[in-house]
Order: structure tokens, then sequence, then C-alpha cells
């Protein structure tokens, strides 16, 4: 279970908002394994990038020296969050992967939509 403190984060790793942000590209990565062979350059490769920037943008942020700067850094991951949801889209239309789980995907990004904003107040 991740601590949670009140104190300033001294690592990226300390963040709520990174811990569960991680899980995105995870779960992202395990429903594009599915995809075809054929579209690993397409709709996959482009929800993989996507998803990885999301918990990199909330780790680049803490990184940054100013408070202000870090601020920037979750707009960043929603809107990366945002862009995964096209290539997603583009999956269920054609089909490619297994449907079931593309459809559970369209509920799972609202939830991260949530995660990348919670630090707006930092």
């Amino acid at each position: 279970m991740p601590r949670i403190t009140t104190a300033p984060a001294q690592s990226y790793r300390e963040l709520l908002v990174w811990q569960r942000a991680i899980q995105l590209p995870v779960a992202l990565y395990r429903l594009t394994e599915r995809f075809p062979a054929r579209k690993t350059y397409g709709p996959s490769s482009q929800i993989r990038r996507s998803a990885v920037s999301v918990p990199s943008n909330i780790a680049e942020g803490q990184g940054r020296l100013a408070r202000g700067e870090f601020r920037q850094f979750p707009g960043i991951a929603r809107g990366s969050n945002f862009e995964i949801q096209t290539p997603l889209e583009i999956a269920r239309t054609l089909p490619i992967g297994e449907q079931k789980m593309l459809v559970t995907s369209r509920i799972c990004p609202t939830k991260w939509v949530s995660v990348s904003t919670c630090c707006s107040d930092l």
C-alpha cells in the first residue's frame, strides 16, 4: 500500500499520482500484446508511447526545481492520457485485439484523467 505523507515528496516514486499512473502503461501493454503482429507499428505503438508518457511526465515534473515548472507536467500527462483514446477507438472500430478488453479500456482512461489532474493544486 502506498505511503501517504504531508511532507513534500523527495522523489517522484513517493507521489501517489505517479504510483497510480505507472499502472496505466502496464495495463495497456497487456492489452496491446494481444493485437495482431501486423498492427504492432500502428495503434499498438501509439497507445504504448502515450501510456508511458503519463507517468514519465509526472516524474519529470517532480524533477524540476521550481514549483511552477512542476505544475505544467500533470497537464502534459493529462494530454497524453487523452491521446491514448484515438488509437484505442481505431482498434475498437477495425476491430483489432480482444473486443471485450477494448470496451473495458473505454472506461479506464477517465480514471487516469483524474489521477493526472490531482496535482493541479500543488
